[in-house]
């Protein structure tokens, strides 16, 4: 893994959760976007193409966010910042995250977003949504490709996510 670094413009008092996200599609293969090494003055950031083999690697455009983690309300409407990892495998073959955001009371389902911010294991990996989504809770697994085997089995991720009041 070889990413770019970034810096913040200003230091955040704790570790941020960094949502990241390609916004060009210039390569025919598979590809996402991941953010490592976060500490509260930047990151690393880079394209991530798990087990696919591109034939050449053309340059994306990657988009990316950082927020302090904790909860509040912003022009009226509740939301809640998070990074977790729970140590347990929660690939799509394994068992599903559990974002837990019950403590703000949200009345409906939130806009959630979700990002891997990590490289743990040998294959690369994105947030899914798993299925569990409610206004207490939204389940997410760290997707896998299928490219070399049929497997999506994954070692435990950490997770950024934000969740807005819809």
């Amino acid at each position: 893994y070889i990413g770019d670094q970034l810096s913040f413009s200003a230091p955040f008092q704790n570790v941020p959760a960094v949502l990241h996200t390609l916004n060009t599609y210039n390569n025919a293969d598979f590809m996402t976007s991941l953010a490592t090494t976060i500490t509260t003055n930047g990151f690393q950031i880079a394209q991530e193409y798990a087990e696919t083999t591109p034939s050449s690697i053309v340059q994306e455009t990657i988009a990316w966010i950082a927020f302090e983690t904790g909860s509040g309300t912003s022009t009226g409407q509740k939301y809640i910042v998070g990074i977790d990892d729970n140590g347990i495998a929660n690939g799509v073959d394994n068992v599903e995250y559990i974002i837990d955001y019950t403590s703000v009371g949200y009345e409906t389902s939130p806009d959630l977003v979700a990002a891997v911010i990590g490289e743990n294991g040998p294959d690369g990996a994105w947030a899914r949504g798993s299925g569990t989504f409610s206004n207490t809770s939204q389940g997410v697994f760290a997707e896998e490709d299928q490219e070399k085997d049929p497997e999506r089995s994954h070692v435990s991720e950490p997770i950024a996510w934000v969740a807005f009041e819809s």
